[in-house]
């Protein structure tokens, strides 16, 4: 039984129960609060790293305090609301708490030259580093060079960028249009219409139609990039050693982007242009648009095959044409394309006719320009059998440039789709730092996707046990395709094309070995020369991991802030605590 002096005391300890929550959450609600500040502050300074003003603005809605105000202002500068010039005030409003500089060089990596330009400005407003080089990147970037000079002071700091301004400050015609590889490593400037390639670079690596195709672009673009890689170009040239002679493209056939196209000292010298636009008979690769020909004309070309023997020769219209050798039982499309048999893919083209051949070689870009460069052309387009017979075998009657020669392969690594062939990848920035991707011309499809298989798979044939065996190293599988004819003035040529790496090739190539006297002799170089570049491209491949999966498409950027300044502030906005 409760007493009336056991009563108050009981009320009390009640009353406190119930007060206690109370009072710890009134004691604990500011730091709750603060916390929630601190951690909309702190996704603040990441979305200004990123450079997104509005998400900002929206994420500190109703948030108080000065470091949430400075973040807010610093977001009115990066878009413009507010003139860097008129900021100092962010003084008193907590800038400290974030690092411009880091603001600055974020903004520069995106390219967004204005807004980095005004973060300059707030910087030396407010006492942080402006980051003199970067500005003055974005100052030549902005079309201002002459600004960007009074930037730039004796010693420069080291790095790509510094030493890029410096060399856009000092040069006289900072007009003139710089040429860069697909990496970014400088290869040389147009100058009045001129291409002077960069000191540290082989001129045979830089086909001087490159001219002529960038001639278009207006100067104030600063720079292009190119398709051409210089390693894969280096490694094609190295393939002709001191003596042969020729040219080597290597393309990539999901997009047409040159990767090389190079050709030996001495052909290199007589026009530089002779990877692009040499015309020479195409030979025995044109035996593969003979073959698709066929089905399109509604025949079984490996059926059809089959049914003949090889006996050396055959006459057509009263004139004799020859295989290199008696090659007895065709047995179908894989044995008759790594025997390379004249006499079996001359019948196919006689009975596709006259119309169909011609039809399909204009599919396959005969007769046409290839993007910005020159392709193949038919001699012929009508005659005897014999002609047609040599039509469906490339000799007399057609011509072909590598460059086509190389695209011919690369329908058979996309699809049956021909890509339009591309040198100019990007518009570069005056400093080269800011790829631009340049839309890719529109490809066409020449083949129906079904039939690749039956092609290609004759062309694994061709270099597993054909003609093309043995080039490929072990580790880099291709499918190709050789033919080999000659010129009365020119002596002997080949050209040998192919897909790789297999099973899945989105790489193509064509290798033309020209000037030997004999077609024996021609063969063996064309093999050296084969070997050697497979070899090469199949170390490089393997180094950047090229066998395993095809690269990304999108342009690589270069990582240029990295050593824009000496002590690089950390890789996130750090707070003060504040």
């Amino acid at each position: 039984m409760t007493t009336e002096n056991e009563r108050p005391a009981k009320n009390w300890r009640r009353r406190l129960a119930w007060s206690l929550p109370a009072l710890i959450v009134a004691c604990l609600l500011p730091a709750i609060r603060g916390a929630e500040v601190r951690g909309a502050v702190s996704d603040a300074a990441v979305l200004l790293l990123d450079g997104d003003s509005a998400a900002v603005r929206e994420r500190l809605a109703g948030v108080p305090g000065a470091t949430a105000e400075a973040a807010r202002r610093i977001a009115d500068v990066l878009d413009g609301r507010m003139a860097a010039a008129s900021a100092a005030e962010l003084k008193d409003l907590d800038a400290e708490a974030f690092s411009l500089p880091l603001l600055i060089r974020a903004a520069f990596a995106r390219g967004e030259f204005h807004e980095t330009l005004r973060l300059a400005g707030l910087a030396g407003a407010v006492g942080q580093d402006a980051l003199p080089v970067v500005t003055a990147a974005a100052l030549i970037e902005a079309g201002r060079s002459d600004q960007a000079r009074e930037l730039v002071t004796e010693p420069v700091p080291p790095g790509r960028l510094a030493e890029s301004v410096v060399r856009h400050l000092r040069d006289p015609h900072r007009e003139k249009l710089v040429l860069r590889d697909r990496t970014g490593r400088l290869l040389g400037t147009l100058v009045d219409g001129e291409l002077e390639v960069a000191e540290g670079v082989r001129p045979e690596l830089v086909p001087r139609a490159v001219a002529e195709v960038v001639s278009s672009w207006s100067r104030t673009a600063g720079s292009v990039r190119l398709s051409l890689d210089l390693e894969l170009a280096a490694a094609a040239y190295d393939a002709f050693g001191r003596y042969y002679r020729g040219s080597i493209v290597l393309l990539d056939a999901r997009n047409g982007e040159i990767l090389a196209a190079v050709s030996d000292r001495r052909t290199f010298r007589q026009g530089g242009t002779a990877a692009i636009e040499q015309l020479r008979e195409p030979a025995s690769i044109a035996k593969l648009i003979t073959t698709t020909a066929a089905l399109r004309a509604g025949l079984d070309p490996d059926a059809e095959l089959a049914k003949m023997r090889c006996r050396g020769h055959q006459s057509y219209g009263g004139e004799m044409l020859y295989c290199p050798y008696i090659a007895g039982p065709l047995r179908g499309l894989d044995r008759a394309l790594a025997v390379s048999c004249n006499v079996g893919f001359a019948d196919l083209g006689v009975r596709v006719g006259w119309h169909g051949m011609v039809a399909e070689h204009r599919r396959f870009g005969f007769d046409t320009a290839l993007g910005p460069v020159p392709g193949g052309r038919l001699v012929s387009t009508t005659g005897s059998d014999r002609r047609l017979a040599d039509l469906s075998i490339g000799l007399e009657e057609s011509e072909v440039t590598p460059l086509h020669a190389a695209l011919l392969a690369a329908v058979m690594a996309n699809d049956g789709v021909m890509p339009s062939p591309t040198l100019v990848v990007s518009a570069d920035g005056r400093l080269g730092f800011h790829p631009q991707p340049v839309a890719a011309a529109a490809a066409r499809r020449v083949l129906e996707a079904e039939w690749v298989p039956e092609v290609l798979g004759a062309m694994k044939a061709v270099a597993s046990r054909g003609t093309a065996s043995h080039l490929a190293p072990a580790g880099f599988p291709v499918a190709m395709k050789t033919g080999t004819a000659s010129h009365p003035r020119y002596g002997f040529h080949v050209n040998y094309i192919g897909v790789g790496p297999l099973p899945e090739p989105w790489l193509a190539f064509c290798v033309r070995i020209t000037d030997r006297p004999t077609s024996h002799k021609v063969r063996t170089v064309a093999a050296d020369v084969s070997r050697r570049f497979l070899g090469n491209l199949g170390r490089i491949a393997h180094r950047r991991g090229w066998v395993t999966a095809p690269p990304p498409d999108p342009l690589p950027r270069l990582a240029v802030l990295d050593d824009a300044v000496a002590n690089e502030p950390p890789l996130r906005p750090a707070l003060t605590g504040r």
